[in-house]
């Protein structure tokens, strides 16, 4: 049994097993993690096989049977059969996912019976679990241990129910769930209080009590956060020096995001960048 890694836009594998005769009801065809650069686009007419995909850093814009959305990182997107699919890289300038192509004559009945069927696109409040299961996934992939596609199948009833899980646990209260999206829309845009609130409709006490409850964080120390996420994962997934960072996330000048950078995680973003460099050498 042979596995082929495919050259992806940036840094990561998708690994895609080969076609056997004998098919177990749900086979895991491909697993993988992409990032795709800016200005990438992609356009399926009609999808052959069930994709899971969710996002986990930058963002992008989707389109599925006509119905538009901008993901941002925890969005996680079925394409089912026959869908007819357009994504384009988002406002980020990058789009990194975790990618499980499934196949067999149970893998729809079984999403579908876990209520992944019902629409195109999903909000994951904790996408880690999920996240880690489609890791877990690739590394067995890439490995070609024995038994291989029987593991792989049993992983994907695992993920599909640990999805199910997250969906049950219900989203972030819609106050949130539109602070966020204003959030991720434009990282460029200065940390406000008052822009959050007009957003999504609340009260500034109230909008507090709620990312408080929800978050563990203020609604600027998460936007904070939100920025500082982000500048590691364009440091991690982009060409881009610091300034041009610091400029994309409207920062007065290079040192005063420098300062931040290092205050949030310890060390100087340009050390960061040289070590993520490094190990991308050692580890391509």
């Amino acid at each position: 049994m042979r596995y082929r890694p495919n050259k992806p836009a940036v840094f990561f594998h998708l690994y895609t097993l080969s076609q056997v005769e004998v098919r177990l009801p749900v086979e895991v065809r491909q697993a993988g993690g992409i990032v795709w650069p800016r200005s990438f686009s992609r356009k399926v007419e009609a999808s052959p096989q069930i994709n899971l995909r969710i996002l986990t850093s930058g963002n992008m814009q989707c389109r599925i049977n006509g119905e538009d959305r901008l993901l941002g990182p925890g969005a996680l997107y079925v394409e089912k059969p026959g869908d007819s699919i357009t994504h384009r890289t988002g406002p980020a300038g990058f789009a990194g996912q975790r990618v499980i192509g499934l196949e067999g004559e149970a893998a729809f009945s079984v999403l579908a019976a876990a209520g992944l069927c019902a629409t195109s696109y999903f909000e994951l409040p904790h996408p880690e679990r999920v996240v880690l299961q489609m890791r877990q996934m690739s590394e067995t992939m890439r490995r070609q241990e024995f038994d291989v596609r029987r593991q792989l199948s049993l992983m994907a009833y695992e993920l599909i129910l640990i999805l199910a899980s997250e969906l049950n646990k219900g989203a972030y209260p819609m106050g949130i769930r539109k602070a966020i999206a204003y959030i991720q829309k434009d990282l460029s845009r200065r940390p406000e209080l008052s822009l959050l609130t007009k957003a999504a409709g609340l009260s500034p006490t109230h909008l507090s009590r709620l990312f408080k409850a929800h978050m563990g964080q203020s609604p600027v120390e998460y936007w904070n956060s939100t920025k500082m996420e982000h500048a590691r994962e364009c440091l991690r997934h982009t060409d881009w020096n610091v300034s041009e960072i610091a400029t994309r996330l409207g920062y007065s000048s290079p040192y005063y995001f420098s300062s931040a950078f290092k205050k949030y995680f310890g060390c100087a973003p340009s050390l960061m960048k040289a070590e993520i460099g490094r190990k991308y050498q050692e580890h391509p």
